[in-house]
């Protein structure tokens, strides 16, 4: 005779992905003659569910060295972005989003500059590229078979004493 019993436990219910490229117009103070670099760093971000839907909302810090004066000298530009991208999530059958359901977000590709354009007037087109996964843990119930054995249980104690060379040592 069989017996069925069933195990709450938490499993993935839903995933999504979203990546985004934008592009960021940067306004340093000084007229820009060459750009010497871009560094994105700080990217710092959270997973939040409102009104039935998911977003990752975050920050990093843009980091662009240039030239100026002539090329003569440099300075450091720096720039706080902050963003919010709505993920697009696909859900298990009959599964829904909860309150109550854990998000689980990873940084894919770390926010990225691609490519730095300079325009006419002294500001910077940088382009930004960022990738994100999430998975929506929820808790979902497995349905088991539990079977009876009738043979005689044994404690593994006994098995590993009955296997035990008390002679091991001696030569």
């Amino acid at each position: 005779m069989s017996m069925y019993r069933e195990i709450v436990t938490k499993a993935v219910i839903g995933k999504g992905k979203v990546g985004k490229e934008k592009e960021l117009v940067l306004q340093p103070e000084k007229k820009v003659d060459k750009v010497l670099g871009c560094w994105i760093i700080n990217n710092h971000y959270v997973s939040v569910f409102e009104n039935g839907k998911i977003y990752i909302d975050g920050a990093y810090d843009v980091n662009l060295w240039y030239a100026y004066d002539d090329e003569r000298k440099t300075a450091l530009f720096e720039q706080n972005i902050k963003y919010k991208e709505e993920v697009p999530v696909t859900m298990k059958k009959e599964e829904q989003v909860r309150e109550d359901s854990e998000i689980k977000s990873t940084c894919v590709k770390y926010p990225t500059c691609t490519n730095l354009k300079l325009e006419d007037n002294k500001n910077v087109i940088a382009t930004v590229i960022k990738e994100f996964k999430v998975d929506i843990i929820g808790e979902t119930k497995l349905k088991v078979q539990v079977s009876s054995f009738n043979d005689e249980e044994w404690l593994l104690e006994e098995e590993i004493e009955k296997n035990i060379n008390p002679n091991y040592m001696k030569k």
